[in-house]
C-alpha cells in the first residue's frame, strides 16, 4: 500500500445522519484506534555491554506488537488514512506487492477489518 499524500485529520461525523457506510467507517476507526492504544508505547531494553561504561544503550522492543513489526504502526497510520480519506471502504480489496514487514502489519489490519487482502 503506497499513500502519496501526507496523513490529514478524518473529518468529524458526529453532524452527519447515520448511514452504514458511515457506522462501518465509525467502526474501523474505533478498532485501529484501540489497536491504538494497546500498542502505543514500544517497551525500551536496556542491554548491558561490559566495553560501554559510561554509556547507555536503549533498543525498542517492536515485538510488543500484535504483528511483532516494527512496520505496525506505520500500516495502522496508511489504514487509518485511506479510511479517513475514503480510498478504503467496507469490502474494498487491498493489494500489497511486498512480503515484508510492512506487509505483515496490513495483513493483519486487512484481517481485524475483515477486508480482502492480498
Amino acid at each position: 500500500m503506497t499513500v502519496a499524500s501526507p496523513c490529514l485529520p478524518c473529518p468529524p461525523h458526529a453532524a452527519l445522519p447515520p448511514s452504514p457506510e458511515r457506522d462501518s467507517t465509525r467502526k474501523a476507526i474505533a478498532l485501529l484506534r484501540g489497536d491504538g492504544r494497546r500498542s502505543a508505547d514500544t517497551h525500551l531494553v536496556k542491554p548491558v555491554f561490559k566495553g560501554l561504561t559510561g554509556i547507555s544503550v536503549y533498543l525498542k522492543d517492536e515485538s510488543t506488537h500484535p504483528t511483532g513489526s516494527l512496520k505496525h504502526r506505520l500500516a495502522r497510520s496508511l489504514f487509518l488514512y485511506g479510511i479517513c480519506n475514503g480510498a478504503i471502504r467496507k469490502g474494498t480489496t487491498l493489494v500489497e506487492a511486498s512480503s515484508g514487514s510492512t506487509a505483515v502489519s496490513e495483513a493483519y489490519f486487512a484481517h481485524l477489518l475483515d477486508l480482502p487482502f492480498i
